[in-house]
């Protein structure tokens, strides 16, 4: 079960649905069950995770192959080397941007990125600053859920958004999310839900 709350906020940068543009966030609560992780293709995986990975092997247009090259938070003296090389060959720039926003990889590309003209670089500038903005006051947003939890004695998981953005990034504002998702016992939904109540959050 999945309880989608709303709250008028400010709408996530890019955001193209009814509920974004009137700048709707969604709070979930899910009650707290045992998950498995998907499992992961292993070629891919370790193409992906090495360092040394250069993507030729894969059937890539090399616009995907920049993306993927700059989709990681630490860049090896390696990766830069390729991200170079890559951003310098012939690319359809406006694909390049529009694959990593249909990604969520905008951030990324932008923090790696430096080599470009200069309209795409300010294009990825201005995502950049937004998407700080906006991860900025989701944090802030979730800062205040969790101290209402605790003030209201519910235990409550954050997971996704903000959480994950901190845990495998190390900067809110490097993942690109549009709400906050929170795990509570199925016996504490009621009360979670007073307290998101209590927070200004409403159900549909």
């Amino acid at each position: 079960m999945k309880v989608v709350w709303s709250f008028q906020g400010d709408p996530s940068p890019g955001s193209s649905s009814k509920a974004h543009r009137e700048g709707i966030f969604a709070p979930s609560i899910l009650p707290l069950c045992a998950h498995r992780a998907a499992a992961v293709n292993p070629p891919y995986d370790s193409l992906l995770t090495s360092p040394a990975a250069d993507f030729r092997d894969l059937r890539l247009p090399p616009e995907a192959r920049l993306l993927l090259a700059c989709a990681h938070t630490n860049v090896t003296p390696e990766r830069e080397i390729q991200i170079r090389a890559f951003a310098g060959a012939p690319l359809d720039w406006t694909y390049v941007v529009s694959l990593a926003e249909r990604h969520g990889l905008a951030p990324l590309l932008c923090r790696n990125l430096h080599t470009a003209p200069a309209s795409v670089l300010e294009r990825l500038n201005r995502r950049f600053r937004e998407n700080i903005f906006h991860s900025t006051r989701l944090t802030a947003h979730l800062i205040s859920i969790l101290k209402s939890f605790q003030s209201a004695g519910v235990d409550v998981i954050p997971f996704k958004g903000p959480a994950l953005a901190q845990a495998a990034y190390g900067d809110p504002a490097l993942r690109e999310y549009d709400d906050l998702d929170l795990l509570v016992r199925p016996r504490d939904v009621p009360r979670a839900a007073a307290v998101l109540r209590a927070c200004g959050f409403h159900p549909p």
